[in-house]
């Protein structure tokens, strides 16, 4: 082994050792800085040891004349104040920015040919570059689109089952592109197996708070550093974590829809909506009968007896018709109850004094106005409430002077018989 001596560099030729030509003429390419060069062995990890060090002159005179015996040998650059790396003890963190370097070069790249629609609600894709293009679909703020072409303002994508064109006005490529989809699409940890233990720490001494199956997903935390083998996630409002082997971490961004996608989106939503109001209007209705109920009574089945009134059997057939056209199918003391409403009308002295015009007076009987109750009365179905209404008559009123009634699903307050509340 020969060994070249310098203060400031260092070189190693090994036994038999000589450059290639095509070594030279990489090393003739770096000028002074081949006298900053280490020589490696063939085998995997392994570095000859330095064994001496040249002037930048001599380094420069010994490279013109060697050639390559031995192909096992390899030159790299290093720089007499690396020698911890030289020895190889930085070998793992080299490796791992290497690693590093290679992902956000590989991100970079697959972002490069990438575009996100920067939008509030939609924009069109069109059929055609150009306004007059046909709608074929939507890319919403924060859909993903694959970039196949650009040309005049208009970017040729496809997204999803959308294949079209749209303006570069409301487009974002690149970093930028990058950026607002992961802002708008979260990280997700989805399970590749079943069973798998969601912990209160990253450790496998940490309790259990849940358990997913395979398929099912939660929310990551893109700050956390997973490199320790734990994915932190979120599950039922609480932290957690979980075994970064067993799960896949992507964010799965949204693509563009087709008008036919849309329209059964806008349908279901539609239906949703509807359905959501209903629920709604039924709670509400149902919340209001409940707190009316509390002040409802039930009819005990006592009575007043007022003072009787004479009728002609026009008011008398007047009376019974209404009776049956307010409350044909409830029981009896329920169709006196509406007789006596009318009855107490009359007598209050707020109402018209008649069974005539109590019964007709606008917005009250609604039957009377629409011509129910002349139907009643025309084809005799009022016979089946006369004694309801001869017993309103002679005075007797079960709801106790009321001069109202109304559904007991209204939730007014009053006393209820049948279904009816009088107040």
């Amino acid at each position: 082994m020969t060994v070249f001596q310098s203060r400031k560099k260092r070189f190693v030729q090994a036994g038999a050792l000589a450059l290639t030509a095509a070594l030279i003429t990489g090393v003739a390419a770096q000028g002074p800085r081949i006298a900053e060069a280490f020589v490696y062995s063939g085998e995997k990890d392994a570095r000859a040891g330095v064994v001496g060090e040249l002037g930048e002159f001599q380094a420069k005179a010994y490279a013109t004349s060697l050639t390559l015996a031995d192909s096992g040998l390899s030159v790299v650059a290093a720089d007499e104040n690396d020698a911890e790396a030289a020895d190889g003890s930085d070998t793992e963190a080299a490796d791992t920015a290497k690693k590093e370097g290679t992902a956000d070069a590989e991100k970079a790249d697959e972002w490069a040919s990438r575009t996100v629609a920067n939008v509030e609600t939609s924009m069109n894709v069109r059929g055609s570059a150009g306004e007059d293009g046909s709608i074929v679909g939507y890319l919403r703020r924060g859909d993903v689109a694959e970039v196949v072409s650009r040309a005049d303002g208009w970017t040729e994508i496809r997204s999803g089952n959308v294949h079209g064109f749209v303006s570069d006005a409301y487009l974002l490529f690149g970093a930028e592109a990058e950026e607002l989809a992961d802002s708008i699409t979260p990280l997700t940890a989805t399970s590749t197996t079943d069973g798998l233990r969601v912990r209160g720490d990253a450790s496998t001494d940490a309790g259990v708070i849940s358990q997913l199956d395979s398929g099912e997903a939660l929310a990551a935390d893109a700050s956390y550093d997973m490199a320790g083998g734990w994915v932190k996630v979120s599950v039922n409002g609480k932290e957690g974590y979980v075994n970064a082997d067993y799960v896949t971490v992507e964010r799965k961004y949204p693509v563009a829809v087709t008008v036919e996608e849309q329209q059964a989106i806008d349908a279901a939503a539609a239906k949703k909506a509807a359905e959501e109001a209903k629920a709604k209007a039924a709670a509400e209705e149902a919340a209001a009968a409940k707190k009316a109920s509390s002040n409802q009574k039930a009819y005990d089945g006592s009575s007043t007896q007022n003072a009787a009134v004479e009728a002609s059997v026009d008011d008398t057939t007047l009376l019974a018709g209404i009776i049956y056209c307010e409350a044909g199918n409830q029981p009896y003391e329920g169709q006196v109850a509406v007789g006596a409403v009318v009855m107490n009308r009359v007598r209050s002295g707020r109402y018209p004094s008649t069974i005539h015009d109590v019964i007709y007076q606008r917005s009250q009987f609604g039957p009377a106005g629409s011509g129910k109750l002349a139907r009643a009365i025309a084809n005799g179905s009022y016979k089946k409430c006369l004694s309801a209404a001869q017993d309103a008559l002679a005075g007797t009123d079960p709801t106790n002077g009321a001069i109202g009634f109304k559904s007991t699903r209204s939730g007014h307050s009053g006393v209820v018989i049948g279904a009816h509340v009088f107040f």
